[in-house]
């Protein structure tokens, strides 16, 4: 991180069903790795730091999600400490990017490559998605924009699982819930709506007055 303007941290273990089975590991990569960027970014004296999280943080019910949430509030609260050395620290909080690795264009369209069904876990599930391209472009302005302490929250259309396989068409195979699975994921929790603005471009969920205090937010 040293000499760098600003750090932007994607890096996470991120299926779900692996992190029901490997708790610590995501909590070793997801927490701990998180830390270490903040850490490195002090030390560095890094004046914007962009934690990308994901939908799986809001009301989280799998090990992914809660690992996700937890980064959120340590990042927020970096800014606590990060302010003696014009640190700031931000957050951005996304849905699936589409054709990303390990999405299901990725998944169907090797399983159609291959002759096989494409796979849905229920079709009534509902989906955030937007594109790599719209993503990059977001984290960039919210770099750009930050104050420190901020979640920023695109404005986003979602997917039903069984209308978006319909459209990709072939065969497909019902596999029932994976264990950790929401059916239907959450930009922003109700408590959190109470913090919100919408600055036209994305809704921010602000920092608590007792955290505001600390910095020139």
């Amino acid at each position: 991180a040293d000499g760098c303007d600003a750090v932007i941290h994607a890096a996470a273990l991120k299926r779900v069903c692996q992190g029901e089975q490997h708790a610590e590991e995501f909590f070793k990569t997801n927490i701990e790795g998180s830390k270490n960027v903040i850490a490195s970014a002090r030390t560095c004296s890094v004046s914007q730091t962009l934690f990308v999280s994901s939908d799986k943080a809001t009301s989280p019910i799998n090990h992914y999600g809660k690992s996700k949430a937890v980064s959120e509030n340590i990042f927020i609260e970096s800014n606590r400490l990060g302010v003696s050395r014009s640190c700031r620290f931000s957050v951005v909080r996304g849905g699936n990017v589409w054709g990303s690795r390990g999405s299901v264009l990725d998944l169907w369209r090797q399983a159609k490559a291959e002759g096989r069904p494409i796979e849905v876990t229920d079709p009534d599930a509902t989906r955030f998605y937007l594109r790599m391209s719209e993503w990059t472009a977001f984290c960039q302005r919210a770099i750009d924009e930050m104050r420190g302490g901020e979640i920023f929250v695109p404005k986003l259309c979602a997917w039903r699982l069984g209308d978006l396989a319909e459209a990709f068409g072939g065969s497909v195979r019902m596999n029932g819930d994976r264990h950790g699975d929401k059916q239907h994921e959450v930009m922003i929790a109700p408590d959190e709506a109470r913090r919100m603005v919408d600055i036209g471009w994305a809704y921010v969920i602000e920092p608590s007055p007792d955290f505001r205090q600390v910095w020139n937010y």
